[in-house]
């Protein structure tokens, strides 16, 4: 490429990174505008969200509902207008952290499409509503988004510094909530067995003494989450027993594990098939199932685990419903607003059509919308449904493979060192999708939006780094 065209493009990419920082900016304000005292739900006084300060939420050993980063935050503010216009800058400071350095890293002709992708789902109305919610979305999406930049400088700058951010990241957006830790402890058991593929280094007193921080903190994260299921969520039932009624109380497939459920000791008290709501279901289990109670609370977990192996059919279903719906949400939980036209948010989020008017229960109101009944069986049969996550996890799939094969063709010595460390967040979205799904069916939307926001970025990030396509777009500008 000569030298003054070159300048020229790099000269226009830096118009572009200015143009969509300052659009993420814009599109940040109006809808912090919109609702500049957050939307307050049921579980947002558990993140000490709101105008008073109630110490009594916040725990550094995990003795409390959530745990203590957001709660910290929250409680410290006190006013609900400050606690969303933190959540507003903060997120808009990482989106636009995360622009900054694709222009910095990526090649020009790459960014140009990359940073296109990347500014669309920073504005969506699926990302920007969250920040108007005082819950911890807000904060998981946005140390998230801050993780995957740290990822993609670590792809770059191959030294322990880059790493070291990015494991620190990582570990940061695990401490917010429990079943962020539980995604990086599936992923650390699944990516072990690579461990062996590292080339040998030399571990002076420094790499040591690093690794040993880094383990302690992850086992100081372990505490937390364990601790924190112990809790009582009210005077007669835990928290983890509460988590345990998700799995089964409002979804599609509900009839399947509760018929299964009935045979187990002190449910012939139940009447479960009947029952939808969870706090109705624990109120039933205090007052009238002692017996069903102590079992959920001590032996559901491993009973679930076996169920799901041995019900293949109701697992695979169950992850494919949850995909569906979890791309095309109907409703948010928060006004919000779109300056993209519907066409580019159709490149992450879809929409139902040609549905018949259904209801779904969300909480203990029953909401109105056009779309998959998650308490209903049938209804997943009579919509049709646009998923573009399908087609993402699709692309997800042909990039590993690809460079998996690339990697093996050289034959590395490494085979660890030598992927992209961006797999790495691309193995942890689709992990963490599974996992939520899983133990939460009823809230799809919102327990799996920080993993379809992973796959995304991911997939748009891998995508522009691939050796083959730069040389293509190379020879393309050549000639």
């Amino acid at each position: 490429m000569k030298p003054q065209i070159k300048f020229e493009t790099e000269k226009l990419s830096v118009v572009l990174r200015n143009f969509y920082i300052g659009l993420i900016m814009f599109a940040y304000i109006f809808q912090f505008g919109l609702n500049p005292s957050g939307s307050y739900f049921g579980d947002s006084g558990a993140y000490g969200a709101g105008d008073t300060r109630n110490w009594n939420l916040f725990s550094l050993s995990g003795h409390s509902l959530r745990n203590w980063p957001i709660v910290l935050i929250n409680v410290i503010l006190g006013d609900r207008t400050l606690q969303t216009l933190l959540q507003f800058a903060f997120a808009a400071f990482v989106w636009s952290g995360l622009i900054w350095n694709m222009q910095k890293f990526l090649k020009t002709k790459q960014f140009y499409f990359s940073s296109f992708l990347v500014a669309i789902l920073a504005i969506s109305p699926h990302i920007v509503s969250w920040n108007s919610v005082l819950l911890g979305e807000s904060y998981g999406l946005s140390i998230l988004v801050l993780t995957i930049t740290t990822c993609l400088r670590w792809s770059f700058i191959r030294n322990k510094r880059a790493a070291l951010y990015f494991i620190l990241s990582l570990l940061w957006w695990s401490s917010l909530q429990s079943r962020n830790f539980l995604a990086i402890c599936v992923l650390l058991i699944i990516f072990v067995p690579f461990v062996s593929f590292l080339k040998r280094s030399h571990f002076n007193r420094k790499t040591t003494f690093m690794v040993a921080i880094l383990a302690l903190l992850f086992s100081y994260l372990g505490v937390i989450s364990f601790n924190q299921q112990n809790q009582q969520y009210d005077t007669a039932i835990s928290y983890r027993a509460l988590s345990n009624l998700y799995t089964f109380a409002a979804h599609s497939q509900a009839g399947v594990i509760k018929s299964e459920l009935k045979k187990e000791p002190g449910f012939d008290c139940m009447g479960i098939d009947a029952m939808t709501d969870v706090i109705a279901i624990s109120r039933k289990l205090v007052d009238d199932c002692p017996v069903a109670l102590n079992w959920i609370e001590n032996e559901y977990l491993s009973w679930y685990a076996k169920f799901l192996v041995s019900h293949p059919v109701y697992t695979s279903r169950l992850l494919l419903e949850g995909f569906v719906a979890s791309n095309v949400p109907n409703e948010y939980y928060a006004g919000t607003l779109t300056i993209a036209p519907t066409l580019f948010n159709g490149l992450f989020y879809g929409s139902y059509e040609n549905a018949n008017s259904k209801r779904v229960l969300n909480g203990n109101n029953e909401h109105e919308f056009v779309g998959i009944s998650k308490s209903d069986i049938n209804s997943y049969n009579t919509v049709k449904v646009n998923a573009p996550i399908l087609l993402w996890i699709f692309l997800a799939l042909f990039l590993s493979v690809f460079s998996i094969r690339n990697v093996l063709n050289r034959n590395s010595v490494s085979l660890v060192s030598d992927l992209e460390p961006m797999f790495i967040i691309l193995m942890l979205s689709i992990l963490g999708f599974g996992i939520n799904l899983l133990i939460c069916p009823a809230e799809y939307f919102k327990l799996t939006i920080q993993y379809s926001v992973a796959l995304f970025l991911s997939v748009i990030l891998i995508t522009a780094k691939i050796e083959s396509f730069n040389q293509f777009f190379h020879v393309r500008s050549e000639n």
